[in-house]
């Protein structure tokens, strides 16, 4: 794992586990925590997503990653989450199961 990235997460006290999804939001990453946190960064996310595909994350669009532990249901080509954030899917991904 980049080493940058480790660094990062520890700082911010940043739990792999506690990651609901990630949003890239004026050109910064927004990281957004079961606690209720959002922490930006300008790590991008295809970076963050590398880190975090063995913990059971999608990438739903170019500019979003989300848990799969995450997502209450998927309908109509969006995503709900449990928090009640609705993120859309990008038409050229296909939709996952999960």
């Amino acid at each position: 794992m980049d080493e940058k990235i480790m660094k990062f997460l520890r700082k911010n006290n940043i739990h792999i586990s506690n990651i609901k999804y990630l949003l890239r939001q004026a050109n910064k990453t927004c990281i957004y925590m079961t606690d209720g946190r959002v922490v930006k960064t300008f790590i991008t996310v295809k970076d963050l997503y590398e880190i975090l595909i063995p913990y059971d994350y999608i990438s739903i669009n170019k500019g979003t990653v989300v848990s799969r532990g995450q997502i209450d249901h998927i309908e109509n080509c969006t995503y709900h989450m449990k928090d009640g954030v609705r993120l859309d899917v990008s038409v050229a991904q296909p939709l996952t199961n999960f």
